[in-house]
């Protein structure tokens, strides 16, 4: 019988600082440390490295010039955009999903929807739930 691989150690940062960052638990644009995020994250600072690179292309966390890192402070604008350009391609990813759907599948997305839902009407909303989906 095979053994399941466990997670690796970027990964578990990377999990880690992403649920502290979209927790709110971090304020935007506060500053963040390596050794901040090892202790956050419980393990080394070289996993952690890979962990902040994935949540720079994310755009959750940013560098600046004298390489800093902080929380990312979006604008209401960024975030206005960021949801319409979402809304197009998840639109058009939706629309080609559909045409492939098997029932079983969409059972699956009502079970999901109402964990979502369930999620976001906690007070307060039950963030980690809801990003677990």
């Amino acid at each position: 019988m095979e053994k399941a691989a466990s997670p690796r150690a970027s990964d578990i940062a990377y999990d880690k600082i992403r649920q502290f960052v979209l927790s709110g638990r971090a304020e935007p644009g506060q500053q963040l440390t390596e050794e901040q995020l090892a202790r956050i994250s419980g393990v080394s600072r070289t996993p952690v490295r890979e962990a902040v690179r994935r949540l720079e292309n994310e755009l959750l966390i940013v560098r600046s010039d004298s390489k800093r890192l902080f929380v990312a402070d979006w604008s209401a604008d960024d975030i206005d955009e960021m949801f319409v350009l979402r809304g197009m391609l998840e639109g058009h990813a939706a629309s080609r999903a559909a045409r492939n759907i098997s029932g079983r599948q969409v059972e699956e997305l009502g079970r999901i929807s109402d964990l979502l839902d369930a999620a976001v009407r906690c007070s307060p909303p039950d963030v980690t739930a809801f990003l677990a989906q």
